[in-house]
Order: C-alpha cells, then structure tokens, then sequence
C-alpha cells in the first residue's frame, strides 16, 4: 500500500488497522429489505403484503438477497 502524503495524514488522520474479525463482523452486502410504508403509507392489507411478497420471489429479488 502506498504511504499517504504528509499534509493528506494530518488532514484525515492515519489510516487504523482493521482486524479480521472487525471486518467480519461489518455488513457484507447493504441492507436490503423492503418496506411498505415508503410505498403504501397506511393503506396496506395482508393481501397487499403477501402480492409483493409474491413479486420479489417472482423478480429474482429473493435470490439475490432482499429480506421482509
């Protein structure tokens, strides 16, 4: 790796060590869910909720990882 230039470490500071575990343990893909109030507010039904549950199965969405 590259050593940072001096004025770019006082700046942002120097770059900290990681270890495995640490970045085991971070998230391995972004969230990824979905979540009906940012689409249907109140108006939601459990037929509403099973549709699109539906969809992302049908959409691949499920395989590649989303949840909820």
């Amino acid at each position: 790796m590259m050593a940072m230039p001096m004025q770019a470490q006082m700046f942002f500071g120097k770059a900290k060590e990681v270890s495995d575990s640490a970045y085991l343990a971070q998230a391995q893909t972004p969230p990824m869910g979905w979540n009906s109030w940012n689409k249907f507010g109140c108006n939601v039904s459990e037929k509403l909720i099973m549709d699109m549950a539906d969809k992302m199965v049908e959409t691949g969405m499920k395989d590649a990882g989303y949840q909820y």
